[in-house]
């Protein structure tokens, strides 16, 4: 289960058995959320909030990774092909800027 980024107590990951689309988790104590990167001739270029859980993030939480997840979005789509299809190892990068608005 790669864990790529932590975001102030967010913590982002993949499964490693996923499937596509590509997508992230976001996790946050014992709450999650998943995030679809909606792709076109390889690039980003939407990103949408997955089936609801009965565990969602709370929604300051949620906010806080949706904008994470929308400034990233490419670099997260690396990340998964990197782990996903190369079978490559990733690191967690600890992020500790707060993504402006």
């Amino acid at each position: 289960m790669p864990k790529i980024y932590n975001y102030f107590g967010i913590v982002f990951l993949f499964h490693t058995n996923e499937h596509y689309p590509i997508h992230v988790h976001a996790t946050y104590g014992n709450y999650q959320t998943v995030f679809e990167l909606v792709m076109k001739n390889g690039k980003v270029i939407d990103v949408v909030r997955r089936r609801k859980y009965s565990n969602e993030l709370p929604p300051t939480q949620l906010k806080q990774a949706a904008k994470f997840v929308w400034a990233r979005k490419e670099q997260i789509a690396k990340k998964w092909i990197e782990a996903l299809v190369h079978n490559k190892k990733v690191t967690m990068e600890k992020v500790t800027r707060k993504i402006s608005s």
